[in-house]
């Protein structure tokens, strides 16, 4: 009679399996367009429920879509159907608002927190506009809020915008500036805050980043190629004590940077973590011969990426037109 082990493991490839059961040391999954990474961070978490007596609340599964959460949830009950509860799989932002909920008054807000959507933001930066006087023709709000935006997202502080040699910058730095001290009076966070205030509370409160450490002591982190320095900073704080993260990503589908997305992020994962394993996922599932041979011929001119051919065991199907 096959063991439970075999079970879960049964119906990965090799390099699937490889990924699947490494457990002593953190892991660079570098997986391809169609080559089955859902199924290995399901597979992996599955594995460490159901054969290595990991508990559910240990684990924390990190998602890039509500959508890509709610699927990963299902999958595991599918597995798992009794196994799943206290485990977190959500995305960044719904882990920070979690986080925050729980130790809002370390960082000066209250539990009950208002947290402002696109429409709140705007409306909040326009008033600040027409206080400062700043004219709105000459200086957009959509694109005010996006150097803010951006800002918040790679760390940098209202007085750093505000020094800038840019004159756009300067006017955002000026709003953004404002627009702290008025959210903070309002108890209040955008979206970009969520992210930076978990990570003032997991930095700043060394009691707070301990608990969730001990708690998630396996983390993995879906396409971290499209991960901001603030959620880098966050997933490294959080697997600092255990080193038990693993993070799955292809720097060949790295499309956000224009929302602050930085593919160094994966590119230096290795530096980051001397002791890492490496396993690339090169197997496709998804197309026939002809479209990965072309697909391989223009993704081999991206200029930073790690080296990694896909191929099929399809066949090659019809020539691509």
């Amino acid at each position: 009679m096959e063991s439970n082990e075999s079970k879960i493991l049964q119906g990965l490839n090799p390099a699937q399996r490889d990924a699947v059961v490494n457990f002593d040391s953190p892991s660079l999954i570098i997986a391809g367009a169609g080559s089955g990474k859902t199924r290995v961070l399901t597979f992996r978490i599955a594995h460490m429920l159901g054969d290595l007596g990991v508990k559910p609340w240990q684990v924390l599964a990190i998602t890039f879509t509500n959508k890509a959460a709610a699927e990963m949830r299902e999958r595991l009950g599918a597995i798992l159907p009794d196994g799943t509860r206290g485990m977190w799989v959500c995305t960044f932002h719904a882990m920070c608002v979690r986080m925050l909920r729980e130790d809002a008054e370390a960082i000066g807000y209250t539990s009950n927190f208002t947290i402002y959507d696109d429409d709140d933001s705007n409306r909040m930066v326009k008033s600040i506009m027409s206080d400062l006087r700043i004219d709105q023709k000459q200086f957009p709000i959509r694109a005010v809020r996006s150097k803010i935006s951006s800002a918040k997202n790679a760390m940098q502080s209202a007085a750093e915008l505000e020094s800038s040699q840019n004159p756009a910058d300067r006017v955002a730095g000026r709003v953004y500036r404002a627009l702290d001290v008025r959210l903070a009076k309002a108890n209040a966070m955008d979206f970009d805050d969520l992210l930076l205030k978990a990570l003032e509370l997991l930095s700043k409160h060394p009691d707070v980043l301990e608990k969730y450490q001990d708690r998630f002591q396996h983390i993995s982190v879906d396409e971290y190629q499209d991960t901001n320095h603030v959620q880098y900073e966050i997933a490294n704080l959080l697997a600092a004590k255990y080193q038990n993260l693993m993070v799955v990503g292809d720097d060949d589908q790295s499309i956000y940077s224009w929302r602050g997305a930085d593919i160094t992020n994966i590119l230096d994962f290795e530096k980051d973590f001397k002791n890492c394993k490496t396993v690339k996922l090169e197997q496709n599932y998804r197309s026939t011969g002809h479209i990965l041979s072309a697909a391989n011929a223009v993704v081999r001119h991206n200029s930073q990426r790690k080296d990694k051919r896909l191929f099929t065991a399809e066949g090659d199907g019809e020539k691509i037109q």
